[in-house]
C-alpha cells in the first residue's frame, strides 16, 4: 500500500503504542479477549506444521522402527548382516523421551530424527516455500540439517527435488550450451578476408626484433609475417601495403583491439583502400 493512503492507519498505532492523549473525535475500544476463536488458531496451527513427532509410526517403512526397537529392548534382524549393521549404525543415535534423536558430531547438538515423508516437504519448504530461492541439494540438506532434522536419504531426496523442480530447469545455467549462435567466417574468394595479429615480445633475434607482425588468409591458410624491433601503427600500415601490393586489395581484415590498430592513421588507411575492419576479442583473428 502507498505510504499517503495509510497516513491514519499509522497515527493511530502510534497514538496507541504511545499511550498519548487522545483528540476529540477518536473513540478507543479495549479489547481484553481475543477477537479470533481458539478453535480456529489451533486449526491454522495445525495447518502450518511441518513436521511431525520423532516417534516412529506404526508403518513398516519408516526407518526409525529398527532403531528405536533396537535402543529399547536390543532387538535386531533375524539376518545376522542386517543385524550388525544396525549395532554399528546404532551408535549414532540416542532416545529421547522415547523420541529418536541423531548425534551430531560436529555441533554436538541432538537432531530430530523425522520420517521421509516429513524430510521430503521439509526440502520442498525450503527449496520453493515461501522464503525459497531454489537452491543446490546441498545448501538445501545444510539447512535442513541446521535446523536440527535429520534423515539418511536426505541428499539423495534433495538432488531428486532439484532436478524435478519446473522453476529450476528454466532458469538453471546451461554450461554446456553457447551464449549465441556461432558467427562463422564465410571465406567467398582467396584473399578476400584476411587475419591480422601481432605476436611477442620474444628474446631480442639478430638485428634485435623482438615482435612479428602475422597475416593469415582465411581461405587459402597462406601466411606472411614481418619481423619488427618496435611494433607501432606506422609498421602495421608499412606491412599491410606491403601485402596489398602482391596479394591485391583484401575485402576485409580480422584483428583485435592492439593499439597498432586501432590508431587514426591505420584507420585512414583501410578507409583509403576500401578495407573492412573486424574487431575480436584478443588472440582470435
Amino acid at each position: 500500500m502507498v505510504r499517503d493512503k495509510n497516513q491514519a492507519a499509522d497515527v493511530l498505532s502510534k497514538i496507541a503504542s504511545s499511550r498519548a492523549q487522545i483528540s476529540k473525535g477518536v473513540f478507543v475500544q479495549d479489547i481484553n479477549t481475543p477477537s479470533v476463536g481458539t478453535d480456529l488458531a489451533e486449526k491454522s496451527h495445525n495447518k502450518t506444521l511441518l513436521v511431525g513427532s520423532a516417534a516412529p509410526t506404526t508403518n513398516g517403512n519408516d526407518w526409525r522402527t529398527p532403531f528405536v526397537k533396537y535402543l529399547c529392548d536390543g532387538s535386531g534382524f533375524q539376518d545376522k548382516t542386517e543385524s550388525e549393521r544396525l549395532i554399528r549404525r546404532s551408535k549414532n543415535y540416542i532416545l529421547v523421551d522415547n523420541r529418536l534423536m541423531c548425534k551430531n558430531a560436529s555441533s554436538e547438538v541432538l537432531l530430530k530424527c523425522i520420517s521421509q515423508d516429513d524430510g521430503i516437504k521439509l526440502l520442498e519448504d525450503i527449496h520453493a516455500g515461501s522464503c525459497g530461492n531454489h537452491a543446490a541439494p546441498r545448501t538445501l540438506v545444510g539447512k535442513a540439517f541446521r535446523a536440527g532434522f535429520y534423515w539418511p536419504t536426505a541428499v539423495a531426496n534433495a538432488e531428486k527435488l532439484v532436478q524435478h523442480c519446473e522453476g529450476c530447469q528454466f532458469f538453471a545455467k546451461r554450461t554446456h550450451v553457447p551464449a549465441h549462435e556461432i558467427q562463422t567466417t564465410p571465406s567467398s574468394w582467396p584473399f578476400a578476408c584476411r587475419g591480422l595479429d601481432m605476436i611477442g615480445p620474444f628474446k631480442s633475434a639478430p638485428g634485435n626484433f623482438k615482435f612479428v607482425f602475422v597475416l593469415i588468409d582465411k581461405f587459402s591458410k597462406w601466411i606472411e609475417y614481418m619481423p619488427l624491433v618496435k611494433a607501432t601503427f606506422e609498421k602495421a600500415v608499412e606491412f599491410l601495403n606491403q601485402i596489398i601490393h602482391r596479394l591485391g586489395v583484401p575485402n576485409s581484415i580480422i584483428t583485435d583491439l592492439g593499439t597498432q590498430f586501432t590508431s587514426t592513421t591505420f584507420w585512414d588507411f583501410c578507409n583509403d583502400k576500401g578495407i573492412v575492419i573486424k574487431y575480436v576479442s584478443v588472440a582470435h583473428p
